[in-house]
């Protein structure tokens, strides 16, 4: 295991200061959560979108699943400090991994998909006892609103009721099945996919993971496909053999996004009421979810 002798003071030092001690910044320049190498073994993730959560997910996944499948880098610490009355910054210490990740490989042309395909079936065989990040909390992703889903959900029934208030306005509804649970990604994009020095299948950014039904998986993979445009998307999802109510449930989370795309935090509610009374009439006459 990698030794990292470095106080929580010297890495919010060096993290406020990454560009004038010239390190090596791995993350893209627009991203709002940076992430640089301390030594050419140990990277550091920091922002305030960096919880908790996410480094909760990503340790479960490096306990559960075997590594020749796929292998996460392995948490070393996690901490936060307030940033100000409302916001803190979160720091992921976490081992680093070289590669080249599939945006860079010919993932088409090899058997990367087939890989791809038992790495996702080995998150979906992990079970999980109740909605939402593995530590608690509010759920964060695409789905919900930039905001976050707003409240935390303590089981299966919590989360339905979540989505059923957005599907009224769709005149549809979901039931949820009790056991149905399991660690999803829920950004399984080709950016955060690796293939390391020695050819193992790597997945990075647990930032939006969580126990879920594996349609919110699928969800989020048809999601990123119709966002980034990529291939990659629907070969995934072929792969990955969505049942007929699988497919069903899809279309409803497609519902419940466009009713949280329009309700910002700051919509009184009338105002809300009449933007979804419009989605809801033009979603029923071209996206009709029977319920």
């Amino acid at each position: 295991m990698t030794s990292l002798t470095l106080s929580d003071d010297e890495i919010v030092h060096l993290c406020q200061k990454v560009n004038s001690h010239h390190l090596k910044i791995l993350s893209r320049p627009s991203s709002g959560r940076k992430v640089f190498n301390i030594t050419a073994d140990v990277v550091v993730k920091f922002g305030l979108g960096v919880t908790l959560q996410e480094a909760s997910a990503q340790q479960l996944a490096y306990r559960k699943v075997n590594n020749e499948v796929l292998r996460i880098p392995q948490i070393y610490r996690f901490f936060s400090r307030q940033d100000s009355e409302s916001y803190s910054v979160g720091y992921l210490v976490m081992e680093n991994i070289e590669g080249m990740n599939l945006e860079q490989s010919k993932w088409e042309e090899s058997d990367l998909l087939s890989r791809v395909v038992e790495a996702m079936n080995a998150l979906h065989s992990i079970p999980g006892d109740y909605p939402g990040p593995i530590s608690g909390g509010e759920a964060q992703g695409s789905l919900w609103s930039e905001y976050g889903s707003g409240k935390s959900f303590r089981e299966i029934r919590d989360l339905e009721s979540y989505l059923n208030e957005r599907l009224t306005y769709f005149e549809t509804a979901i039931q949820m099945k009790e056991g149905g649970l399991c660690l999803c990604h829920m950004d399984a994009a080709p950016r955060n996919f690796m293939i390391d020095l020695e050819g193992r299948l790597c997945l990075l950014d647990w930032a939006t993971a969580g126990f879920y039904p594996r349609y919110f998986e699928l969800w989020s993979i048809e999601f990123a496909q119709h966002v980034m445009g990529e291939s990659f998307g629907p070969s995934l999802l072929q792969h990955l053999n969505a049942t007929p109510e699988e497919t069903l449930e899809i279309q409803r989370l497609t519902l419940v996004y466009r009713y949280n795309s329009h309700h910002t935090i700051n919509q009184s509610l009338d105002e809300t009421d009449k933007i979804m009374a419009s989605v809801a009439e033009f979603g029923t006459h071209n996206h009709a979810v029977p319920v």
